[in-house]
């Protein structure tokens, strides 16, 4: 009787590491985010909260929408849903989720959000000013006038729109200019791809200053951010960057002074 040698077969891309970009595993973190937005922003996002509900993001895309004549608050969600669908479809993964990776992903979330939180909290203490998140609200940033729930929704869809925006759209749409049809390299194209989405990202948000001109520390808190999660998502994936963008608006509302109410 001939014994044939045993063989240990290695599935390739299916270690933690690669699991973590498939977007299977990416639409299993972000669903609860979705749903979480979905339903906190009807029960409390209306009415006195309905003016900053749309996080710029969101409106945006659905202002792309409205010009496709489509019109629907549930869109920019669908659409994150629909981008991870096709992409999944299209690189012919296997239908299934580990428990484990997703629980994985979203203890990088919060593991990965620590640098940030103590970067500006040491660069705050080393100029001499109270802890403030990067987006340095003052009394006047409506945000600051929000229940707290309200205020987490928002920090939520911040996060989930603008890496949707930012990273999933701009650094993937850049890296395909310049590295697909530019022929440079990967790596130099990704670092640039980054650093175009991050100061992107920074003229997309408020930084002017309240005497007139440009914050410049808050012009570049939101550079240091962007590119700090720009390199989150080209590191670690799409997923993560969400949760580690939504885990430190998060923090950034602790920071401010939030108590419940």
């Amino acid at each position: 009787m001939q014994h044939r040698p045993v063989t240990l077969r290695r599935r390739t891309g299916e270690d933690y590491a690669s699991l973590i970009k498939r977007p299977l595993h990416i639409l299993a973190l972000l669903v609860p985010l979705i749903l979480a937005f979905e339903i906190g922003s009807r029960l409390y996002l209306t009415g006195e909260s309905a003016p900053i509900q749309t996080i710029r993001a969101h409106s945006l895309l659905l202002g792309f929408f409205r010009d496709l004549g489509i019109a629907g608050p549930s869109l920019p969600s669908i659409a994150i849903i629909f981008a991870l669908v096709i992409w999944h479809v299209s690189v012919h993964h296997r239908w299934s989720v580990r428990p484990a990776v997703v629980l994985g992903m979203a203890g990088e979330s919060l593991a990965l959000t620590m640098p940030l939180v103590v970067f500006f909290a040491l660069l705050n203490m080393a100029l001499g000013v109270e802890p403030r998140p990067a987006w340095q609200p003052d009394a006047a940033d409506p945000l600051t006038k929000l229940p707290w729930k309200s205020a987490v929704i928002v920090a939520i869809g911040a996060g989930l729109y603008e890496e949707f925006l930012f990273r999933f759209l701009g650094v993937s749409a850049m890296r395909l200019l310049l590295v697909d049809l530019g022929r440079i390299s990967a790596k130099t194209g990704t670092i640039t791809a980054v650093v175009l989405s991050a100061a992107a990202f920074t003229a997309y948000h408020d930084v002017a200053s309240p005497h007139g001109g440009i914050d410049a520390m808050k012009a570049a808190s939101f550079l240091v951010a962007g590119l700090y999660f720009g390199a989150v998502f080209a590191l670690r994936g799409f997923g993560i960057a969400v949760g580690v963008h939504v885990v430190y608006d998060i923090c950034a509302l602790a920071l401010a002074g939030r108590t419940p109410v």
